[in-house]
């Protein structure tokens, strides 16, 4: 049985939002940098290294003197066609793979409109349109749906001696799908608490006057009367009330633990 061993990638590399860019840290010129400065350190090394076989040699055939020149593995390594091919192979490995890079990286663009659109100036452009609740949940779940597509992507890709790790490029996305989640959240948001405070009012006060005490005919008249006024409301109360609990539901759907108080969501 034969088994195919698995190459490793050498570098990891992260891939990051610097906007409008997607970039890598360290970039590829650095890596190759790296990658140059490496193999020369390793071949000066050589430098130090005497190359005891022919010093025996020579020493064999003649006594050495204090004029005979020290040979060092240097020599012999930087004559070898092997050795100077694979040297050059290190000096351009990353340039072989850069446009492969290139194209992974050009994948993210699909995720631009994210910073590079104008938060404000789409919401102001959806709001022109007097949006319904409706129209309000099909954002938000446009928002939601990116997010999980983002949270989807592989963590890492392999892309010959990389590893390009996307850990930091997935949370930046994600950070910027819940801004634009915010931003149309924050109207809605504020609709939705103001009638739900204006009828909170309207039950409290009324509330207040319903338990006041009836002590003559003035007052007993003034209950009477509120009580038909409650009752005519009371008949267009759920239509009062639904559209915030809407709201609501759907804030609660679409947003994180936190982003409202729990006493108004009570």
């Amino acid at each position: 049985t034969t088994t195919t061993a698995t190459v490793q990638p050498f570098f990891e590399v992260d891939v990051q939002l610097a906007a409008p860019n997607v970039v890598l840290h360290p970039s590829l010129d650095e890596i190759q940098e790296c990658i140059n400065r490496s193999a020369q350190a390793i071949l000066r090394c050589f430098k130090t290294v005497r190359d005891w076989s022919l010093d025996s040699l020579e020493n064999h055939v003649s006594p050495p003197t204090s004029s005979s020149v020290v040979r060092t593995f240097f020599d012999r390594i930087t004559k070898d066609i092997e050795i100077v091919r694979v040297a050059l192979l290190l000096t351009g490995c990353i340039q072989g793979i850069r446009n492969t890079v290139q194209d992974y990286l050009n994948s993210f663009a699909t995720y631009d409109w994210l910073w590079h659109d104008d938060k404000d100036l789409a919401y102001v452009n959806f709001m022109k349109q007097s949006p319904t609740l409706d129209d309000f949940d099909r954002k938000l779940r446009s928002f939601g749906e990116e997010d999980t597509d983002i949270a989807t992507l592989n963590d890492v890709q392999n892309i010959g001696a990389l590893s390009l790790r996307t850990v930091s490029i997935k949370s930046q996305l994600r950070n910027e799908c819940y801004r634009w989640k915010i931003k149309f959240s924050d109207n809605l948001h504020s609709q939705a608490k103001n009638k739900l405070e204006i009828l909170t009012e309207y039950i409290r006060v009324t509330n207040g006057k319903v338990t006041r005490e009836v002590t003559d005919l003035d007052s007993l008249r003034f209950i009477m009367k509120l009580l038909v006024d409650v009752r005519e409301r009371e008949s267009s109360m759920d239509m009062e009330i639904n559209p915030i609990m809407d709201m609501y539901r759907m804030l609660e759907s679409y947003l994180p633990s936190g982003f409202m108080e729990k006493e108004e969501i009570d």
